[in-house]
């Protein structure tokens, strides 16, 4: 049970795109209910038949998805600007790691800022993903990609000066 509950909540459904949540759920109940659909809306609904008509039905809900982001604009210097799906308070995400699913697959990203100098008084906010990656997720070559790494860290470094 513990590893089911670790796999389900390692994978990646922020709301709109919990298509992977629920293939795993289909997945792992498929064999064990009497009817499996998928409703117009996404919704997953499985079906057990009662062993006995005197007793009552019962309904299991849960959300397959989950408070994520969606990324808006890739930087010139690889960082990511983004805006939430769901609703929470902001406040609370600086420094905090994420994973971003990506055409090839996911990296592994931690939520910055940028100095309140380079912050428009426009901008809802100054936050923003900054990709932490190896040198296959990305294609770079291992020396390009350091480059890249010591040119985006001296850039964040001087922005918080």
């Amino acid at each position: 049970m513990y590893e089911l509950l670790k796999n389900l909540c390692e994978l990646v459904g922020p709301s709109g795109f919990e298509q992977d949540v629920q293939r795993f759920i289909k997945e792992e109940i498929q064999h064990k209910v009497d009817r499996l659909q998928v409703d117009a809306l996404g919704n997953l609904i499985a079906t057990i038949k009662a062993t006995d008509a005197q007793l009552p039905s019962i309904l299991l809900a849960a959300h397959a998805d989950e408070i994520g982001f969606i990324v808006k604009k890739i930087e010139a210097n690889g960082t990511l600007r983004f805006e939430q799906l769901g609703g929470f308070d902001n406040r609370v995400l600086l420094a905090q790691s994420v994973t971003i699913k990506g055409a090839n697959g996911y990296i592994e990203g931690v939520i910055g800022t940028l100095s309140v100098h380079y912050v428009k008084w426009t901008t809802r906010t100054g936050l923003l993903l900054i990709v932490i990656c190896t040198s296959t997720s990305v294609h770079l070559r291992p020396k390009k990609f350091l480059k890249w790494a010591l040119k985006l860290a001296s850039q964040l470094a001087m922005a918080a000066a």
